[in-house]
């Protein structure tokens, strides 16, 4: 009789052991579980970071892109400009050189008149 309450004891005792080593197994899960929770949480949370860096360097080379548009716009219209002023500093001399050239021929006709004004006529000189 006491051989047997003494092996109730001892079975109960290893079945209390076993549930701990079960509870133990298991506690050892869940944390295992939370841990790799934590280690997909911080993997997504640094590509987040990762996106948004991304994000911030093609808004930035679309900044410099805009900029470069600008400027390349810019070196255009300062050539059409100055293109414009060679072409009203060309027409400006073109003006000059007619007015000088008329004033040249001017001048010519008031010191010698026409020919058929000084030229004796043919019958005047019959």
């Amino acid at each position: 009789m006491h051989s047997s309450s003494f092996s109730r004891h001892k079975k109960a005792h290893l079945e209390e052991q076993r549930h701990k080593k079960a509870h133990l197994e298991e506690q050892r899960h869940k944390k295992a579980h939370l841990e790799e929770q934590r280690h997909k949480k911080a993997h997504l949370e640094e590509q987040r970071h990762k996106k948004a860096h991304l994000e911030e360097q093609r808004r930035k080379k679309a900044h410099l892109e805009e900029q470069r548009h600008k400027k390349a716009h810019l070196e255009e219209q300062r050539h059409k400009k100055a293109h414009l002023e060679e072409q009203h500093h060309k027409k400006a001399h073109l003006e000059e050189q007619r007015h000088k050239k008329a004033h040249l021929e001017e001048q010519r006709r008031r010191k010698r008149p026409a020919l058929d004004e000084t030229a004796p006529l043919e019958s005047d000189s019959e």
